[in-house]
């Protein structure tokens, strides 16, 4: 059975399918998928004035700041692929 959900996050509109013979398991999945998106947009958008990516831009030259573990994952790939690419 096709399960999907639809929602707005990221400034467009999302929409998850999700095929399964256990309903039970597949409701419960798919729910907390906005929830999942809503999380990742708080930390790592740079359109929020409280994301945890605006607060630590906002924090830079002040040393070392907290991150949550999102946004560390996310700047290190990105260093990550800095440094694979030569800055490209």
């Amino acid at each position: 059975m096709l399960h999907e959900v639809r929602f707005k996050a990221m400034g467009t509109t999302i929409g998850v399918s999700l095929y399964s013979d256990n309903p039970a398991l597949a409701q419960a999945a798919i729910q907390r998928t906005p929830g999942i998106f809503e999380e990742i947009e708080q930390e790592l958008s740079r359109f929020r004035a409280d994301s945890g990516l605006c607060r630590l831009n906002a924090a830079a030259g002040q040393g070392p700041q907290p991150v949550s573990p999102i946004l560390a994952e996310v700047c290190a790939l990105a260093l990550e692929a800095a440094a694979d690419t030569a800055g490209l």
